[in-house]
């Protein structure tokens, strides 16, 4: 009778262990899960990339169209100061010939008022 229960008790060991191994095996993802859960990584990281590359090709852009606002602000800037510096000598010009025709009148006409 001890015999018959070590048996049996050895035979439900065995079956609970194989069992729990099956469960065991169940819960680990199958080749075809894990290529699966792989290939789904790699979109994420593919789209990541590509968003990357659309930030980058945006901010070239900015760049580039910035660099010639600024070049065309310097040229505008240049331009400025040459008609400001032009402006100012024919003031100054224009005041002497003023001041001298005034002073060429006095001259001939000394008593006008």
């Amino acid at each position: 009778m001890k015999k018959t229960i070590h048996s049996n008790f050895t035979i439900l060991s065995a079956v609970l262990v194989v069992t729990g191994a099956l469960v065991g095996c169940s819960s680990q993802p199958t080749l075809g899960e894990r290529m699966i859960q792989q290939s789904s990584g790699t979109a994420v990281l593919g789209e990541r990339w590509e968003a990357g590359s659309k930030k980058v090709a945006k901010g070239e852009k900015l760049i580039k169209d910035g660099n010639a606002l600024i070049k065309d602000a310097r040229d505008d800037m240049r331009k400025g100061e040459n008609k400001v510096s032009d402006g100012q000598a024919l003031v100054e010009a224009g005041r002497k010939q003023m001041a001298e025709s005034e002073r060429q009148y006095q001259l001939r006409f000394p008593n006008a008022k």
